[in-house]
C-alpha cells in the first residue's frame, strides 16, 4: 500500500513514548506539543480554536452543553427544532451520570468558570430529574 493510500485511510500512528531513541527523557513541553498536534488532527475545530489563541476550554464547555441538552430533552424539554417533548428518565439518568463522570475525571484540571458551569448544570439536572422521578412514581 502506498503512503498516499495509507494517509487517505484517515488515521495516524503516533509514538507516545516518554524517551527518545537515545534514551533521553522527552521534555513535558514536547509531550504537550505532540498531544496538541494529535488533538488538532483529530478535531479540526480544535486546531482553529488553538490557533486563535484560545485553549481547548471551549471544547469542554461544548461537550458539557451537548450532554446537558440531551439530558434536558430526556427530562421533557421541548425539542428546539420540532417542539415535541418526550420524557425518558433512563436516558436522562445516563446523561447525568456521564456528566458526573466528567466531573470526577476532570477534578483539579478545570478552569474556575468550567468548574462552576459543570456544578450548576449538574445541580439543575439533578433537581429536575428528582422532580420528574417523584412525579412518575405517583
Amino acid at each position: 500500500m502506498s503512503e498516499h493510500e495509507e494517509q487517505s485511510k484517515g488515521f495516524k500512528v503516533t509514538d507516545r513514548r516518554s524517551f527518545t531513541r537515545e534514551g533521553d527523557r522527552i521534555s513535558q513541553n514536547e509531550e504537550e506539543r505532540e498531544m496538541a498536534d494529535v488533538v488538532a488532527a483529530a478535531l479540526p475545530d480544535a486546531r482553529l480554536r488553538a490557533e486563535s489563541g484560545g485553549r481547548l476550554e471551549s471544547l469542554f464547555l461544548d461537550l458539557l452543553s451537548l450532554l446537558a441538552t440531551q439530558a434536558s430533552l430526556a427530562l421533557g424539554s421541548p425539542h428546539p427544532m420540532t417542539g415535541e417533548a418526550g420524557e425518558d428518565l433512563e436516558m436522562a439518568r445516563a446523561m447525568i451520570s456521564m456528566i458526573e463522570v466528567l466531573r470526577t475525571k476532570t477534578k483539579g484540571n478545570l478552569a474556575l468558570d468550567e468548574e462552576r458551569t459543570l456544578d450548576e448544570i449538574l445541580s439543575q439536572l439533578r433537581m429536575e430529574f428528582t422532580k420528574k422521578a417523584k412525579a412518575a412514581k405517583r
